[in-house]
Protein backbone atom coordinates (compact mmCIF):
# COMPACT_ATOMS: atom_id res chain seq x y z
CA UNK A 1 0.00 0.00 0.00
CA UNK A 2 1.19 3.44 -0.86
CA UNK A 3 2.23 5.80 2.14
CA UNK A 4 -0.35 8.54 0.22
CA UNK A 5 -2.75 6.20 0.37
CA UNK A 6 -4.79 7.95 3.39
CA UNK A 7 -4.08 11.25 2.28
CA UNK A 8 -7.27 13.66 2.93
CA UNK A 9 -9.24 11.26 5.13
CA UNK A 10 -11.60 12.59 7.56
CA UNK A 11 -13.65 10.12 9.89
CA UNK A 12 -15.33 10.55 13.13
CA UNK A 13 -13.46 8.30 16.20
CA UNK A 14 -13.54 9.02 19.89
CA UNK A 15 -16.49 11.71 19.54
CA UNK A 16 -13.48 14.10 17.45
CA UNK A 17 -13.04 14.07 13.05
CA UNK A 18 -9.67 12.54 12.49
CA UNK A 19 -7.65 13.92 9.44
CA UNK A 20 -4.94 12.44 7.75
CA UNK A 21 -3.33 14.39 5.45
CA UNK A 22 -0.10 14.79 3.25
CA UNK A 23 2.40 17.20 2.68
CA UNK A 24 0.24 19.36 0.06
CA UNK A 25 -2.46 19.59 2.51
CA UNK A 26 -0.15 21.01 5.57
CA UNK A 27 -0.50 25.10 4.83
CA UNK A 28 -3.82 25.18 5.10
CA UNK A 29 -3.85 24.52 8.79
CA UNK A 30 -0.17 25.03 9.60
CA UNK A 31 -0.81 27.83 11.58
CA UNK A 32 -3.43 26.19 14.04
CA UNK A 33 -0.86 23.22 14.85
CA UNK A 34 2.29 25.74 14.89
CA UNK A 35 -0.04 27.45 17.42
CA UNK A 36 -0.70 24.49 19.53
CA UNK A 37 2.38 23.39 19.36
CA UNK A 38 3.53 26.56 21.20
CA UNK A 39 0.68 27.33 23.91
CA UNK A 40 1.29 23.39 24.93
CA UNK A 41 4.49 23.03 24.93
CA UNK A 42 6.01 26.06 26.22
CA UNK A 43 5.22 24.46 29.52
CA UNK A 44 8.14 21.51 29.02
CA UNK A 45 11.42 22.79 29.64
CA UNK A 46 13.37 21.12 26.93
CA UNK A 47 10.60 23.07 24.80
CA UNK A 48 10.80 26.65 26.31
CA UNK A 49 12.29 28.40 23.24
CA UNK A 50 9.24 27.70 21.13
CA UNK A 51 6.93 29.39 23.90
CA UNK A 52 6.41 32.36 21.53
CA UNK A 53 8.01 31.10 18.70
CA UNK A 54 5.28 30.23 15.92
CA UNK A 55 6.51 31.49 13.31
CA UNK A 56 9.81 28.99 14.04
CA UNK A 57 7.95 26.15 14.50
CA UNK A 58 5.45 27.17 11.34
CA UNK A 59 8.88 27.16 9.25
CA UNK A 60 10.43 24.10 10.49
CA UNK A 61 6.78 22.17 9.24
CA UNK A 62 7.25 23.52 5.99
CA UNK A 63 10.58 23.72 5.20
CA UNK A 64 11.99 20.85 6.72
CA UNK A 65 9.89 17.87 8.12
CA UNK A 66 7.48 17.53 5.16
CA UNK A 67 9.75 18.61 2.55
CA UNK A 68 11.67 15.96 0.49
CA UNK A 69 15.15 15.45 1.59
CA UNK A 70 16.34 14.19 -1.99
CA UNK A 71 15.52 17.79 -2.81
CA UNK A 72 16.84 19.99 0.04
CA UNK A 73 16.34 23.64 -0.30
CA UNK A 74 13.71 23.27 -3.64
CA UNK A 75 10.53 22.93 -0.99
CA UNK A 76 9.10 19.51 -2.71
CA UNK A 77 7.08 17.90 -0.66
CA UNK A 78 7.82 14.60 1.03
CA UNK A 79 5.81 11.76 -0.24
CA UNK A 80 6.21 9.97 2.64
CA UNK A 81 5.32 12.53 5.29
CA UNK A 82 2.23 12.00 7.09
CA UNK A 83 0.30 14.23 9.25
CA UNK A 84 -3.00 13.74 11.34
CA UNK A 85 -4.80 15.76 13.21
CA UNK A 86 -8.31 15.53 15.98
CA UNK A 87 -10.51 18.56 15.53
CA UNK A 88 -13.49 19.08 18.03
CA UNK A 89 -16.90 19.12 16.45
CA UNK A 90 -16.28 22.84 17.19
CA UNK A 91 -13.53 22.87 14.38
CA UNK A 92 -10.78 23.39 17.42
CA UNK A 93 -7.46 21.34 16.86
CA UNK A 94 -7.07 19.15 19.49
CA UNK A 95 -4.04 17.37 19.03
CA UNK A 96 -1.38 15.89 16.03
CA UNK A 97 1.32 14.18 15.13
CA UNK A 98 3.60 13.82 11.88
CA UNK A 99 6.53 11.91 10.75
CA UNK A 100 7.96 10.88 7.34
CA UNK A 101 10.31 8.10 6.19
CA UNK A 102 13.83 8.02 6.61
CA UNK A 103 15.45 8.59 2.95
CA UNK A 104 19.01 6.63 2.16
CA UNK A 105 20.85 10.58 3.27
CA UNK A 106 19.35 10.49 6.57
CA UNK A 107 21.25 11.70 9.52
CA UNK A 108 19.40 10.14 12.16
CA UNK A 109 21.85 7.64 13.26
CA UNK A 110 24.82 9.00 12.67
CA UNK A 111 25.29 10.75 15.77
CA UNK A 112 24.36 7.86 18.32
CA UNK A 113 26.42 7.48 21.07
CA UNK A 114 25.87 3.89 21.20
CA UNK A 115 27.42 1.85 18.29
CA UNK A 116 24.61 0.45 16.44
CA UNK A 117 25.23 -2.22 13.21
CA UNK A 118 25.71 -0.70 9.21
CA UNK A 119 22.71 -3.13 8.90
CA UNK A 120 20.67 -1.69 11.66
CA UNK A 121 20.94 1.89 10.61
CA UNK A 122 21.15 1.31 7.00
CA UNK A 123 18.03 3.25 4.72
CA UNK A 124 16.55 2.69 1.71
CA UNK A 125 13.03 5.47 1.88
CA UNK A 126 11.07 2.73 2.90
CA UNK A 127 12.33 1.06 6.01
CA UNK A 128 11.94 3.31 8.41
CA UNK A 129 9.43 5.87 9.61
CA UNK A 130 10.66 8.90 12.08
CA UNK A 131 7.86 9.89 14.39
CA UNK A 132 8.49 13.77 14.51
CA UNK A 133 6.06 15.22 17.17
CA UNK A 134 2.84 14.43 18.99
CA UNK A 135 0.73 16.68 20.91
CA UNK A 136 -3.03 16.88 22.70
CA UNK A 137 -4.09 19.96 24.00
CA UNK A 138 -3.98 19.98 27.97
CA UNK A 139 -8.01 19.88 28.57
CA UNK A 140 -7.75 17.36 26.15
CA UNK A 141 -6.14 14.43 27.45
CA UNK A 142 -7.54 11.21 29.41
CA UNK A 143 -9.84 10.61 26.58
CA UNK A 144 -7.26 8.19 24.34
CA UNK A 145 -6.50 10.95 21.68
CA UNK A 146 -2.58 10.07 21.37
CA UNK A 147 -3.43 6.49 21.08
CA UNK A 148 -5.93 7.25 18.23
CA UNK A 149 -3.43 9.79 16.91
CA UNK A 150 -0.41 7.80 17.13
CA UNK A 151 -2.42 4.22 15.63
CA UNK A 152 -3.52 6.64 12.98
CA UNK A 153 -0.18 7.65 11.44
CA UNK A 154 1.11 3.72 11.60
CA UNK A 155 -2.23 2.43 9.98
CA UNK A 156 -1.30 1.61 6.70
CA UNK A 157 2.88 2.56 6.46
CA UNK A 158 4.77 0.58 4.09
CA UNK A 159 7.63 0.32 6.23
CA UNK A 160 8.81 -2.21 8.83
CA UNK A 161 9.54 0.32 11.75
CA UNK A 162 9.07 3.49 13.41
CA UNK A 163 11.71 5.42 15.34
CA UNK A 164 11.63 8.40 17.15
CA UNK A 165 13.62 10.91 19.62
CA UNK A 166 12.31 11.80 23.14
CA UNK A 167 13.74 13.08 26.74
CA UNK A 168 14.77 10.42 29.11
CA UNK A 169 12.82 8.22 30.96
CA UNK A 170 12.05 11.15 34.17
CA UNK A 171 9.64 12.81 31.54
CA UNK A 172 5.83 11.92 31.84
CA UNK A 173 5.58 10.60 28.30
CA UNK A 174 8.18 8.28 28.11
CA UNK A 175 6.37 5.46 30.09
CA UNK A 176 3.42 5.66 27.08
CA UNK A 177 6.63 5.30 24.80
CA UNK A 178 7.42 1.99 26.05
CA UNK A 179 3.78 0.62 26.76
CA UNK A 180 3.29 1.27 22.99
CA UNK A 181 6.16 -0.92 22.45
CA UNK A 182 8.97 1.35 21.70
CA UNK A 183 12.41 0.05 23.07
CA UNK A 184 15.81 2.10 23.39
CA UNK A 185 18.77 1.76 20.81
CA UNK A 186 20.71 4.19 21.88
CA UNK A 187 21.26 7.85 22.70
CA UNK A 188 22.25 11.29 20.84
CA UNK A 189 23.28 14.89 21.99
CA UNK A 190 20.91 17.97 20.59
CA UNK A 191 22.74 19.94 18.82
CA UNK A 192 20.48 23.15 19.73
CA UNK A 193 20.13 22.78 23.69
CA UNK A 194 22.36 20.06 24.35
CA UNK A 195 20.33 17.77 25.78
CA UNK A 196 20.52 13.95 25.46
CA UNK A 197 18.16 12.30 23.76
CA UNK A 198 16.78 8.83 24.14
CA UNK A 199 16.47 7.18 20.84
CA UNK A 200 13.60 4.33 20.51
CA UNK A 201 12.34 2.39 17.78
CA UNK A 202 9.33 -0.60 17.41
CA UNK A 203 8.01 -2.90 14.58
CA UNK A 204 5.06 -0.84 12.83
CA UNK A 205 3.79 -3.98 13.13
CA UNK A 206 3.78 -4.62 17.03
CA UNK A 207 0.06 -4.83 18.46
CA UNK A 208 -0.14 -3.37 21.61
CA UNK A 209 -2.97 -2.08 23.55
CA UNK A 210 -2.97 1.05 21.66
CA UNK A 211 -3.08 -0.46 18.96
CA UNK A 212 -6.58 -2.36 20.18
CA UNK A 213 -8.50 0.20 21.65
CA UNK A 214 -8.68 2.19 18.46
CA UNK A 215 -9.67 -0.42 16.63
CA UNK A 216 -12.38 -1.31 19.40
Amino acid sequence: MDNSDFSGQSVVANAVRVRVDGASSLPSYVDRVAALYASDFSASESLQEYSANEERIRKKLLDDYSTDPRFKGENVPDPTFRIVTVWSDQDEILGFVYGAALSYTTRWWANIHESLSAEFTQEDGRRTLALFDICVKADARGRGLASLLHASLLRGRIEARVTLQCSNERYPAYPIWRHWGYQKVGTTTSRKDGKVRHVLIRDIACRTNEDAQTKG
